[in-house]
């Protein structure tokens, strides 16, 4: 059972209003977690979680202690967290995953679930750690963004003029080679790059100018002043996270005494994909 001292007791912030702390004899007498978020989780969200948190405090019976715009998970926090029987430590931003992992090889007795909330991929981080569950964006689903928005907006009739360089060559599925016409490689026209689409822009009447590649913002200036609409592919995807379902899913591991460690991509109900 949870043994919590004054001078282990937290006084935690969300979104800048005072989180009361369960006393020890609420903390022997229910499940608990701890909940850290990064700075990358907006004000908005954390008000979610945190409704959450006190929605499961009333009626599953949950103690809690919570943390927003946690920068790091240093050394203090992991002897407190060493001090504490937390049935779980939730970890939400992609930036405090590296940190916690190291933090949660030196806490072997706890069990972490850490969030990303970018398409990068951190898992191997995690490697084999018995008490480390990471959820991540499905590598796939950017690729499968794009190839779904190129089919519909080719369904509806619309062209494209490509923007890219040889080595991130455009998908034969998108401009089958007939229509190497309609390409711009960046590093083989070089600074005529944009008199080239200029001109190829002029003669095709593309509905869109799309990008595979990062420009610098006076180039992408330049795009916006040929009046055509411009998709930037280069850019990472909109993820849109539920953040009410994925911290639910964990509360009900913890009702249910479940633990499953290792890498799991996020479902439909936890994520969504979409272009910016």
């Amino acid at each position: 059972m949870l043994a919590l001292s004054a001078a282990a007791a937290l006084l935690l912030t969300a979104c800048g209003r005072n989180m009361p702390q369960p006393d020890e004899q609420q903390l022997a007498a229910k499940h608990s977690l701890l909940v850290l978020a990064a700075p990358s989780v907006g004000e908005a969200d954390a008000a979610k979680l945190k409704a959450e948190l006190v929605r499961a405090r009333g009626t599953d019976h949950m103690a809690f202690e919570w943390q927003a715009n946690v920068a790091a998970i240093d050394n203090a926090a992991i002897a407190r967290i060493k001090s504490i029987s937390y049935d779980r430590i939730v970890v939400i931003g992609s930036e405090l995953i590296e940190g916690g992992v190291a933090a949660a090889k030196q806490t072997p007795q706890r069990n972490w679930t850490f969030f990303a909330n970018t398409t990068a991929d951190p898992s191997a981080s995690v490697a084999n750690e018995a008490n480390v569950a990471l959820y991540i964006t499905d590598p796939a689903a950017q690729d499968r963004m794009w190839n779904d928005w190129v089919a519909e907006q080719t369904a509806a009739g619309r062209t494209f003029e490509w923007i890219s360089d040889t080595a991130h060559p455009v998908p034969a599925s998108w401009a089958p080679s007939e229509e190497a016409d309609h390409i711009v490689m960046l590093d083989i026209f070089g600074t005529y790059w944009f008199n080239q689409l200029t001109a190829q822009s002029a003669q095709h009447r593309p509905s869109w100018l799309v990008t595979l590649v990062p420009l610098q913002p006076a180039d992408e200036t330049k795009l916006q002043s040929l009046r055509i609409p411009v998709m930037n592919m280069a850019q990472d995807a909109r993820l849109v996270f539920d953040w009410v379902n994925v911290l639910k899913s964990q509360l009900q591991e913890i009702k249910d005494d479940r633990w499953k460690q290792g890498v799991t991509v996020y479902g439909p109900d936890m994520l969504a994909v979409g272009h910016k």
